[in-house]
């Protein structure tokens, strides 16, 4: 083989292994561009919310009996929180002895509800009364009292499990505790 032939066939055995290696490259930062991106982690201090009280009342159409858990929720960003009527929201309970969430589809909460930046609101949490019996009395009789305290001893003896609630807003990544403050109030 004569020398010009010799240096022409190792250039093109060169330029064709240069050409698969960029390609190779390029195929690679194609596919890692293409990988599905992480979602954020959920943000458990962007929303807060403080337990403040407990009530009875019945569902819309006035057939079935729930227990209202009431809390004072706070936006602690810069920016307005807003949750719509079609929002994908998760609402769950938060059972303490197994130390999971449990998605019951009859736990909700008001909707729809916007909180302002840096401002607060009272929000009611809706969970069904599973044979809590019990009339509410006029807010401001005597007897209001005496039935909260019974609802609070139901809450904390037949339904003991329950240490909370937890919302995820799938959208903005929040996930907002509701905390177990009628355990408290035993």
């Amino acid at each position: 083989m004569k020398p010009w032939q010799r240096l022409v066939l190792i250039s093109a055995g060169a330029g064709a292994g240069a050409i698969l290696a960029a390609a190779l490259v390029l195929l690679t930062l194609v596919w890692y561009s293409a990988r599905p991106k992480r979602p954020a982690p959920w943000n458990g201090n962007a929303i807060q919310a403080k337990y403040d009280d407990v009530a009875t009342g019945s569902t819309s159409n006035g057939q079935t009996p729930e227990i209202l858990f009431y809390y004072v929720v706070t936006n602690e960003t810069d920016s307005d929180y807003k949750v719509n009527q079609a929002d994908s929201i998760t609402m769950m309970g938060k059972l303490e002895a197994e130390r999971s969430l449990l998605k019951e589809e009859r736990i909700t909460i008001d909707r729809p509800f916007f909180i302002p930046a840096k401002q607060s609101v009272r929000l009611r949490i809706h969970v069904p009364s599973y044979g809590f019996k019990g009339v509410e009395p006029d807010y401001n009789s005597k007897e209001h009292e005496k039935y909260i305290d019974q609802l609070i001893q139901y809450v904390n003896k037949d339904m003991g499990n329950l240490d909370g609630f937890v919302l995820c807003d799938d959208s903005t990544r929040y996930q907002i505790n509701f905390p177990s403050g009628w355990k408290k109030k035993k």
